[in-house]
């Protein structure tokens, strides 16, 4: 092996990349294995859209404030995400571990009439330039390292951009609720 062998270093679980994309083809059911994410995801667009107005100094009232802004959704599954921030005027990568996942996020993208780039791989192998919004929500609980999958989101960033990271609350509880329930079951 010579000096210029690049070793592609990886914080993906190839058996939670398995798990996820088995689900790919309920995602969009929101009364399936994907349930919980449904019911989540009007609160964290509002989330997501005060901390986008409040960064950018942006119209609250504007239907396109990501306009003219690059997103990546790390973690993206079927595109949960990536169709909001794209409706919201971003030019979007949505990236994930799971083929099919992705697979799934292109059939229902091109349903919906939107264009988003969405690719198989990690975040540590992007070699695209740098991103003003690079979300990953409930992602980094699923990874083989979470310092280096941080870092990895912290290299695509653009300056001046916004990382916003999620984990449910790593409570015996909350574990229970979120991780074994609601991803194994549904609910």
């Amino acid at each position: 092996m010579d000096s210029a062998t690049v070793t592609s270093v990886t914080t993906i679980d190839p058996a939670e990349a398995r798990h996820f994309g088995a689900m790919a083809a309920e995602w969009w059911d929101p009364k399936g294995s994907s349930a919980m994410l449904h019911r989540l995801n009007p609160v964290r667009l509002r989330y997501l859209r005060t901390q986008i107005d409040a960064h950018w100094h942006g119209d609250e009232t504007s239907f396109t404030p990501l306009a003219g802004k690059r997103a990546l959704d790390v973690g993206c599954g079927a595109g949960l995400l990536c169709e909001p921030l794209a409706r919201l005027g971003a030019d979007v990568t949505g990236l994930d571990a799971a083929a099919e996942n992705i697979a799934a996020a292109q059939a229902h993208a091109a349903l919906s009439g939107l264009t988003i780039d969405y690719r198989t791989g990690s975040v540590e192998d992007l070699r695209d330039g740098t991103f003003d919004l690079v979300t990953s929500l409930e992602v980094i609980e699923h990874v083989t390292d979470p310092a280096g999958f941080v870092a990895g989101l912290a290299r695509a960033l653009a300056p001046g951009g916004v990382l916003v990271l999620s984990t449910p609350n790593r409570t015996a509880l909350s574990r229970l609720a979120l991780i074994t329930l609601a991803e194994g079951t549904g609910t």
